[in-house]
């Protein structure tokens, strides 16, 4: 039966297909015994009557329809904006925790050209993840954001950084935003 449907949509439209229905719907109708004692006239009026409710419900289940698709847009658009906000705060935050890294003077020089390799590798990660989320590719978006969090939570990093500074990182990355977490449950789990 779908694909008669299909056959007869493609065929002759959606115009065709309508006027199929509502003959369908209401060939019977005139042979009822309750209809057989209206005159003519009334039989018509009543005929119009459904013709017309039945227009009307459709065209408030297309406007339905429009505006529920219209708000699921408008959410998306504003989550991605949420979303790429976010992520350009947890940026700045994780170059903060890496410039301060950077400028400890404790370490050797061998940690400190550690840590800026991971401040670099770090820095070039989430700008990937900033341009996927802008560009509202959220598949491409979760696997940099996965990419990222291997960068984090990698041996490299954990070698390189102080343990406190290595758990403020990861907090920032893995943090427990709804947005955040969105990406994260399509990067496959990465945070602990």
């Amino acid at each position: 039966m779908t694909e008669f449907w299909k056959m007869a949509l493609s065929l002759t439209g959606v115009s065709a297909v309508g006027s199929f229905v509502v003959f369908s719907l209401y060939k019977d109708w005139l042979h009822l015994p309750a209809l057989n004692k209206l005159s003519g006239e009334r039989l018509y009026r009543l005929f119009l009557v459904f013709l017309v409710l039945t227009f009307l419900f459709g065209v408030a289940t297309l406007g339905l329809a429009a505006q529920k698709a219209h708000l699921d847009n408008s959410t998306r658009e504003r989550s991605a904006a949420e979303l790429s906000k976010i992520m350009a705060d947890r940026h700045e935050a994780g170059e903060r925790i890496l410039a301060k890294a950077e400028a400890d003077t404790s370490l050797s020089p061998s940690q400190t050209a550690k840590v800026k390799e991971v401040h670099q590798e770090y820095s070039d990660r989430m700008k990937k993840v900033q341009d996927a989320v802008k560009s509202g590719d959220e598949v491409r978006a979760a696997e940099q954001y996965k990419g990222l969090l291997r960068v984090v939570q990698s041996t490299n990093t954990s070698q390189a950084l102080p343990a406190a500074v290595q758990k403020d990182l990861a907090d920032n990355g893995c943090g427990g935003d709804h947005f955040l977490g969105r990406l994260a449950s399509k990067s496959s789990g990465v945070c602990r």
